[in-house]
């Protein structure tokens, strides 16, 4: 039991994380993390539902925001290129 609480955490940690790097798509997992450490505290069995469809958001967002950010990059780099 104490795995998974460790793992609950950190489903926060990294929501928490997202979410202060850009908050609309870490606002998600951070709910479904909250969610679940709530339910955990209540010692009830549907925490871990909440706890994968955390998981499930925070990988998305996650890839997500890389995508947006490094296409950003690439565009602003490009723009510094062909402007000299």
């Amino acid at each position: 039991m104490k795995s998974q609480k460790r793992r609950v955490h950190r489903l926060l940690a990294w929501s928490i994380l997202l979410t202060i790097f850009c908050a609309i798509f870490g606002i998600i997992p951070l709910v479904y993390g909250i969610k679940a450490l709530s339910r955990y505290n209540h010692s009830d069995p549907i925490y871990v539902n909440y706890m994968i469809k955390g998981y499930i958001w925070l990988r998305n967002c996650s890839v997500a925001f890389i995508c947006i950010y490094s296409v950003g990059l690439i565009f602003l780099a490009g723009l510094y290129y062909f402007q000299k």
